[in-house]
C-alpha cells in the first residue's frame, strides 16, 4: 500500500497511518494476539494500531448511514438513540457468523449484554454442500484429484457458486445453471471410463441434475436446499440467545457481512423472528471495511463487556491432600506445594467494565530469587481448577524482575480491562517497580 502510494506521487510514512485490524468476533484471545503479533511484524507501530470487534465496526457504521441505504422487515430502521435499545449484531461472512448483543447507555455507550458468539456458519458452508452433492456423484477421491491438480479450476467453481449465492432468492423456480469446469467430467471419464450422466443416474439426484460439458442444471429446490443446514444453525443460535435473560426483549437484528446479502438467508432468518425488525443495509460486505474508517476516526464506546473466558494465573500452593490431586504433588523448599493451580482473577460470564481492575498479591516460593514468572491463562470454564486442563490457552507472561533479598518478596498483579486489550501489570513491593504486558481482550 505504502509502495503503491509512494509510485502515485502521495508521499505517506507508515508513522502518519492509524491502522485498524478487524476480527471475527468468536476468535479466540490466542487468534487475536496472533494478529497483532503479525501487524508488528508487518512494522506496524502498537501506538497505532486499534483492533476491531467486527460486528462493532458494522454497528457503528450503520448508525450513520441514512434510511434509505437501509432496507430488511417492514418499516424497519435502524434506531438506537434512546437507552436502553437493543440490539443484535449478525456478522455472516465467508467463514463464520459473529454474533454480538449490545444495550445503548444514557451516556451514549454501548453494554455488551452476552459474550459474543457464533460459529463456522458463513457461507463457504454452501460451498460444502455443494462439494458433497458433487462427491456423490463423482466420488471423493476424484474430487480430492480435481481439488489439487487443477487449483485454478477449483477457484473459478468457487467463484461461480458465490455469484449463484447472491442471485438465487426463495421464489427461484426451474433450473439453475451452474458452470462446472470441464476437466471434471474429462476427469470422471479418464478414470471410470463412463460418462457423467451415468454417474448421475446412479446417484441421489437423478432426474434432478442435467450435466452436459461444462453446465449443471440443477433443481432450483435443491440449489436452495444447499443453504438448509447453514441457516437452520443461524437461526437456532439466534434463538438459543434470545432465551438468555439479559438478552430478552431484543428485537433490532442487524446483518452485516458478505453473506448477509444472501436473500436465502435473508428469508430465513425474517422467518425465524417474525416479530423483529430485520435490518440489511446496502452493499452489506462492505460495512464492516467502512465501520473500521468510522471506528479510527471515533472509536465504539464500549463501556462494559462479558467475559468470554476465566483469565488468571498459575500458582503453587500449599498441598492440600484433601484437596489436591497426589499427581499435581511437587517439593518446593522443602515444602509440598501443588503445581499449575488456576489463581482467578476474571470468571467466564463477568461483566467488567473497562478500566476496572482485579488485583491480588502472590509471595516467591523461596529467598533470593532473582524473578517471578507469571503466566496468563484463559479457560472457557467458570471455574477451572488447574491450568493444564484441556481448553485452557496460554496467553503470555510477564517477567517480574527481583531484588537481592533473604526474606521473600511480595508482589501485587492487577488484570486491567481496555476497549480492546487486556493489561496485565505486576508490581514488586519492596522497590515498587512495575512490569506490564498487553492480551487483545474482545
Amino acid at each position: 500500500l505504502l509502495d503503491t502510494l509512494k509510485r502515485r506521487g502521495t508521499l505517506v510514512n507508515n508513522d502518519d497511518i492509524h491502522w485498524i485490524l478487524t476480527v471475527p468476533a468468536i476468535w479466540s484471545d490466542s487468534a487475536k494476539q496472533f494478529m497483532r503479533e503479525s501487524s508488528y511484524a508487518a512494522d506496524i507501530d502498537g501506538a497505532n494500531l486499534s483492533i476491531a470487534l467486527e460486528p462493532e465496526a458494522a454497528s457503528l457504521y450503520c448508525q450513520l448511514i441514512p434510511t434509505d441505504k437501509i432496507h430488511g422487515s417492514d418499516g424497519a430502521k435502524f434506531a438506537v438513540a434512546s437507552p436502553g435499545t437493543k440490539y443484535m449484531v449478525i456478522d455472516l461472512g465467508g467463514g463464520t457468523a459473529d454474533i454480538t448483543v449490545h444495550e445503548r447507555q444514557a451516556d451514549g455507550g454501548l453494554r455488551e449484554l452476552h459474550k459474543a458468539s457464533g460459529g463456522a456458519w458463513g457461507g463457504t458452508e454452501v460451498d460444502n454442500e455443494f462439494n458433497q452433492l458433487l462427491i456423490k456423484i463423482i466420488g471423493a477421491p476424484l474430487f480430492t484429484r480435481f481439488c489439487d491438480e487443477h487449483k485454478s479450476d477449483q477457484l473459478d467453481l468457487l467463484r461461480e457458486l458465490e455469484t449463484k449465492k447472491r442471485t438465487i432468492t426463495p421464489t427461484s423456480s426451474g433450473k439453475i445453471t451452474v458452470k462446472i469446469p470441464v476437466c471434471v467430467s474429462h476427469l470422471y471419464k479418464d478414470d471410470t471410463g463412463e460418462d457423467v450422466k451415468e454417474a448421475i443416474e446412479n446417484s441421489p439426484y437423478k432426474g434432478k441434475i442435467v450435466w452436459l460439458g461444462d453446465k449443471m442444471r440443477l433443481d432450483a429446490e435443491l440449489f436452495k436446499g444447499l443453504f438448509k443446514k447453514c441457516c437452520d444453525k443461524i437461526c437456532a443460535h439466534i434463538k438459543e440467545l434470545l432465551s438468555f435473560r439479559e438478552v430478552k426483549g431484543t428485537n433490532i437484528f442487524l446483518m452485516v457481512g458478505g453473506f448477509s446479502e444472501s436473500v436465502m438467508v435473508q428469508d430465513s432468518i425474517m422467518k425465524a423472528l417474525p416479530k423483529g425488525k430485520v435490518i440489511i443495509p446496502d452493499e452489506a460486505g462492505l460495512a464492516v471495511l467502512k465501520g473500521a474508517v468510522i471506528f479510527g476516526h471515533r472509536p465504539v464506546a464500549i463501556t462494559s463487556r462479558v467475559a468470554k473466558y476465566t483469565y488468571g494465573i498459575n500458582i503453587s500452593p500449599p498441598f492440600d491432600d484433601s484437596v489436591h490431586p497426589e499427581d499435581h504433588r511437587v517439593s518446593v523448599g522443602n515444602m509440598d506445594r501443588c503445581r499449575d493451580v488456576f489463581k482467578k482473577y476474571i470468571q467466564e460470564g463477568d461483566t467488567v467494565q473497562v478500566g476496572e481492575a482485579r488485583s491480588g498479591k502472590h509471595v516467591t516460593l523461596k529467598a533470593n530469587q532473582q524473578e517471578m514468572l507469571l503466566k496468563i491463562f484463559a479457560s472457557p470454564k467458570r471455574e477451572p481448577k488447574f491450568v493444564d486442563e484441556e481448553d485452557t490457552e496460554y496467553l503470555g507472561k510477564v517477567v517480574v524482575k527481583l531484588p537481592d533479598s533473604l526474606e521473600k518478596i511480595r508482589v501485587e498483579v492487577r488484570m486491567m480491562f481496555g476497549e480492546t486489550e487486556l493489561t496485565v501489570e505486576a508490581q514488586e513491593l519492596s522497590t515498587h517497580t512495575k512490569y506490564r504486558a498487553y492480551f487483545d481482550f474482545l
